[in-house]
């Protein structure tokens, strides 16, 4: 795939998920910055999908409860990559929560099916939430 539909893919999976969140609350998720932890990274060889998945759902409930936790979503490209995108409150508590959940058992489990070589991590500053705050 392109990198053309990659950027037009992801765009489309944080439009739409900004815009049903918002839908959910009464205040929308980007009233004010947001940092976005992206994750993109490939399973390594003889992980099973379904296997990573139920990982990923038992992860989502741990990083639920950590402090600035916002949303999480999690989706995978055709081609087999994965998508994880976190929202959180502000930086520090991002990273706070990273070292957290680096020594909870599940978590580890999860981390272990990822292939560090095809891996891109890093967090972003919204700048607006179009078509909310686009000033």
């Amino acid at each position: 795939m392109c990198l053309f539909k990659k950027c037009i893919l992801l765009f489309m999976a944080v439009s739409f998920f900004g815009c049903s969140y918002s839908h959910q609350n009464k205040e929308r998720a980007f009233d004010k910055t947001v940092i976005t932890e992206i994750v993109i990274y490939r399973t390594k060889v003889g992980v099973q999908r379904i296997d990573h998945l139920k990982k990923a759902k038992l992860i989502s409930t741990i990083l639920a409860k950590q402090d600035g936790f916002i949303a999480r979503q999690f989706s995978q490209t055709p081609d087999g990559k994965w998508v994880d995108i976190i929202y959180w409150k502000n930086l520090d508590l991002a990273e706070n929560a990273a070292e957290i959940v680096k020594s909870i058992p599940e978590c580890e489990l999860f981390f272990s099916d990822i292939d560090q070589k095809h891996m891109e991590f890093m967090y972003t500053e919204t700048v607006f939430d179009y078509p909310h705050n686009l000033e």
